[in-house]
């Protein structure tokens, strides 16, 4: 499993490398509304994500205090 784990490793490194000093140049721009756009998707994200805690925080809170608990023992 280590052997597989090393070998799948090895290969990510590799397209990175390949990725990083192989890339030609690509002459684009980014337009004005990529900015906003990005930080759209970003408040967007971080939004959904406080929404999703707020919905299931008893369910959250349950199970780490139930965690603790058998911890403890």
């Amino acid at each position: 499993m280590f052997y597989l784990k090393k070998i799948f490793l090895f290969g990510l490194l590799m397209v990175f490398v390949f990725c990083v000093f192989f890339t030609k140049n690509a002459y684009a721009y980014l337009d004005a509304g990529t900015g906003s756009y990005i930080i759209q998707v970003l408040i967007g994200t971080l939004m959904g994500g406080i929404v999703a805690i707020k919905i299931y925080w008893r369910n959250i809170r349950d199970f780490f205090k139930n965690h603790l608990k058998l911890r403890k023992r």
